[in-house]
Parts: C-alpha cells; structure tokens; sequence
C-alpha cells in the first residue's frame, strides 16, 4: 500500500511540475498553426521606419515594435492599450466592442494589441479607428510570448517602467497621459 501511496504522490509531483515547466518555458505565437493561410495573407509585418500612426482598422493585423506604438501614443492627451485575447474569461477582459464604447465615452484614444494570434480576427469590426495590432515577433527575433512580451512593453514604456511594474504579467491595460505611461490597469470600468 504504501508503494501505491509514493506512486500516486509521484504522479500527483510530476503533473505540478510539468505545469510549471509550461508555465515557465511559455507559449509560442504559432503565427502558422493559429492562422489559415487567409488570415495569414491578412497579417502586415511593419520595419521599424514605417509609421503606424495613420493606419485605420481595415481589417487587417498589424504586426508592431512597442516603438512604433510608443511615437503614435505621444499624439494623444489619454491613450488606453488593451493587451487582448479573445478568450480570456476573466472578470477583467472585455469584449472590444464594449471597451470601444468605454473609451469612446471617457475621450480616450483606444489601441488593441492581441496577445496570441487564435481566433484574433473575431471581433475586429468592433474597432473604430485604429486596426489590430500584434508584437513584431520578426523584428524581436522570437515567438516566444513571455520573452515577445517583455521586449515589447520595455519599448513601449521604458526599460525603468518596466521593470517597476511588473504588473503587466496580469493586468491587460496600460494607461499614457501626453504619450506618457502613468499606470497598468486591471480593469478601465472599476479605475475611471
């Protein structure tokens, strides 16, 4: 009996683990595997010297630097970014449509990054101005989405908010004044 015991708590060790090792290895983009070769045709990889700022939703996703997003943000008094995933269930992740509406409402400009590339065409029409919007993973050289991450919000607030603000691994909005980063939001309609 009490070998059975050790196996089951061997069992019970090595599926903790291999969670952690997921959790601690991440996730990949899979750009390939989430899209059709449709939706593929449908993703724009931007170069760093081509501005962002002019380009409205047309239906199409826009793969961006934390930079490019950074210079078109400092034209803005208020400014929301939405770190989006369309199957996030949380108390906090809203529909796109409804933060439209929110930041339509409160005179805030709205820009969506989507966090993982499934299912990331399923409520672009909710847009108004500005198109989807992904981390570059050509231009940081890995589809990895912790290390995307990272080298993405470090571009887009600074390597010192950053690091501050470690926050950003479960908040899904961040928060500019003047094209200045004032603070990551767990959710707009409990902070405004």
């Amino acid at each position: 009996m009490k070998s059975f015991s050790k196996i089951i708590v061997s069992l019970a060790c090595l599926s903790c683990l291999n969670g952690c090792f997921v959790n601690i290895v991440g996730h990949k983009m899979h750009f390939e595997r989430d899209l059709s070769l449709e939706e593929q045709q449908k993703v724009v990889w931007t170069t760093e010297d081509k501005s962002i700022c002019d380009l409205e939703n047309d239906s199409l996703v826009y793969a961006v630097s934390g930079e490019q997003l950074k210079n078109c943000i400092t034209q803005y008094d208020k400014v929301l970014v939405y770190y989006w995933d369309p199957h996030c269930s949380a108390d906090a992740c809203h529909p796109l449509s409804a933060m439209q509406y929110f930041c339509d409402e409160k005179d805030i400009e709205f820009f969506v990054i989507v966090e993982y590339y499934w299912d990331c065409f399923s409520q672009i029409g909710s847009l108004k101005s500005h198109p989807l919007l992904v981390a570059n993973e050509r231009h940081y050289g890995t589809d990895k989405c912790r290390k995307l991450d990272e080298l993405f919000f470090t571009d887009l607030i600074g390597k010192e908010n950053y690091g501050k603000n470690k926050e950003i691994s479960w908040c899904r909005y961040v928060y500019f004044e003047h094209g200045d980063f004032v603070k990551f939001i767990n959710d707009p309609f409990e902070e405004f």
